[in-house]
This record gives structure tokens, sequence and C-alpha cells, in this order.
């Protein structure tokens, strides 16, 4: 008999209940599994030496053996037992307590409850974020806006589907006849071994996705995700002003992330291009077609602009390329100021004249 203390291995009493030393062993084993900590020998060990204390208090025979001669060493070197602790069962902890206070959104392909939980948060530690929207909290939307909302600033009522607690279970995943159990097909270690030839190759179990525990009777609401997804509906004030591409942070309205925090939900504005105005900066610029006559003689047109239509006066003689000023007609600014729009003037010739149109055209250049 190994004169190893296994209820110190497992950080419990000598008094702890059966249900206290499953638990145990599932916390431990979960944060010193191999393929948690690859390359860590320590870990291994760790790993070898709780599977070792569980093989043995998690019998009741061989528990009774183990006690009786671990009484009789004590009686002979004197009582060397720790301090006992009040520990609270684990049996009665949330589902997501057994990692330590973290719950992750798994994809829901994985075969065990357990499984989805251990691979995803293994992908976290190793740099590989999962796949499933848990592995931040933070959601990232577009929305896209007029030019003219841009300028005056709005209100969008957004829906989006995120995760919620699941009412059923708390989030625990657990059903009221739950049980986390070790895996039968791996013995609770998470691997199962294969003889090729003369070799025999180690992989993850199929059966516990290489965890070494199942969680039998998962809440029928959430099926185990401990998370139900529902709609939101939000509403998000855009600024005026603001440019294209900018982020509007909506605080504490993301996704739970791994320690069960909510993220928050980042709004990507992007402004619709207008068919007639240009934005640079807080400057709007366009272009406006007017005849060779009215460049000439002058005349005052309407022009659109951010607020609607307004006039603009053509002054006499105004050339093609000609840019002509609008004051305040452009985006609001930081100070309270606006900018300004620019108004390209392109002379038209026309093409095709009436002999009318041409005897006063000639009639003009004789003049000249």
């Amino acid at each position: 008999m190994s004169e190893r203390d296994y209820y110190e291995i497992l950080g419990l009493s000598p008094k702890a209940t059966d249900e206290e030393i499953k638990a145990a062993f599932r916390r431990l084993a979960l944060r010193y599994h191999p393929d948690k900590n690859p390359g860590d020998r320590s870990a291994e060990e760790r790993f070898r030496l709780i599977s070792e204390a569980y093989s043995v208090l998690g019998d009741p025979h061989k528990r009774a053996e183990y006690d009786r001669k671990r009484s009789e060493r004590s009686g002979r070197r004197g009582d060397r037992r720790r301090t006992e602790r009040p520990q609270r069962p684990y049996h009665h902890r949330p589902f997501r307590d057994l990692l330590g206070g973290i719950t992750i959104r798994v994809p829901r392909t994985s075969s065990s409850v357990l499984g989805r939980l251990f691979l995803s948060f293994l992908n976290t530690i190793k740099g590989k974020a999962p796949k499933s929207p848990w592995s931040i909290g933070d959601i990232t939307i577009e929305l896209t806006i007029s030019m003219r909302e841009a300028s005056r600033g709005t209100k969008k009522v957004i829906e989006i589907r995120r995760e919620e607690i699941c009412p059923s279970c708390g989030g625990s995943g657990k059903g009221a006849d739950s049980t986390l159990e070790p895996c039968t097909r791996c013995g609770g270690t998470g691997n199962v071994f294969i003889k090729k030839g003369n070799s025999v190759e180690s992989s993850p179990c199929p059966i516990c996705d290489g965890t070494g525990f199942i969680l039998t009777h998962p809440c029928p609401t959430c099926r185990g995700l401990g998370t139900i997804e529902t709609p939101q509906r939000l509403s998000v004030k855009i600024p005026p002003g603001v440019k294209d591409k900018a982020r509007i942070r909506i605080k504490g309205q993301g996704r739970l992330d791994p320690r069960g925090r909510r993220g928050d939900l980042y709004a990507v504005i992007r402004i619709r291009e207008d068919e007639f105005l240009r934005r640079e900066g807080d400057d709007i610029y366009c272009e406006l077609d007017v005849s060779f006559v009215d460049a000439a003689l002058g005349t005052t047109v309407e022009v659109k602009t951010l607020d609607g239509r307004a006039r603009l006066r053509i002054p006499p003689g105004t050339q093609s390329g000609s840019i002509l000023r609008m004051r305040g007609r452009g985006f609001p600014k930081p100070d309270g100021s606006r900018g300004d729009q620019y108004v390209k003037i392109n002379v038209v010739i026309p093409e095709n004249l009436t002999p009318e149109q041409r005897r006063l055209l000639e009639r003009f250049r004789s003049l000249n």
C-alpha cells in the first residue's frame, strides 16, 4: 500500500463524502488533464496521482482498506492529519463551477456537454479562438444610414439574437437528475488506446470528447448548453456628424463571455453613398450642370443639400469648372460649427442647335 495521502492529493478531509470525492476528482482532473497542459510533465504527474487517489477513494471497499491502514500508520507516526476545513458540497454547485466559475458556449455538434465546454476552453488557452460566438462577449454589427441621417444624427432600432441564461437550469446545463460521471469508455482518463501493429497509439475518447466525463440527463430546455437564444430589440443613438466606419459602443448589451460577464455591442456605421453629394471630411462636394446661356448671363438655381434643396446664385460669366461655395451646408463639427458645400459648375454646350439658335449665335459671334 502506498503511503501517499490520497485525501491530501484531492484536497479533502478524511471525512469527505462520496459526492465530495467525486467532485474534487472532477475539478482537479479538469485542471491537470494532459490535453489541457501539453508538454507539462508536472501536470501529467499530478493528473496520474489524482487518478490514482480517486481509483482508491472512489471505491468503497478500497477506501475502507486504505482508511484502516492509514489509521495504523498515523498511530505509529503520530497524528499527521491536516486541519480540516468545512467544504461546500460540490454536487450542490452549478455545473459551470466545475470549471472554476467559467461557462463557455460551444458548438452543438460535440457529443457531450462537458466535452464541448472543455474543448472550447482548451482552444482558447491554446490561442485558437473557437468558432462559437462565445469566444468573446462583444457583438459587432453594421448599421447603414443615409448621408442626411449622418449629418443630423438619428436613432435606429435593431434586433439581435443573443444567448441568455437558461431559465430552467440557471445556466448550469443540468437537469433534475443530472450527474457528472467518469466516462466508462476511457475510465475517466479522456484517452483511448488503439493497437496498430507493434505500437499502441493514444487518441481522445470519442464518447467524452477527451474530457473523461459524461453529463447525464442534461437540461431539456437548453440541451445542456446553459443558455438559450432570444431576440433582443435595442435602440442605437447615432450622433450628428458621425463618420463612415465609426464604431458606437452600447455597453453591456453583448453576449456572455467565458467568465459569465456580458460584453458590449459595437455598431459600425456605414454611410450610404449619395448619387449627388460626396463627403470629404466635414465638407460636401457636388457637381451641377448649367447651360452656357445661364453661365454667361447668370441665374439662380436650386441645389440639393443635406438640409433639403437650397438656392444658389450663379454669377454672370461663370466658367466651366468654377467652384461655388455654400457656407454652413456641410457636416456638423465638434466645435458646433458646420462644414461647407462646394458646387463645381459644368457648363453644358448644346450638341444640336435649331436654325434659330444657330442664327442667334452667329450674330453674337459677329458682334465680337
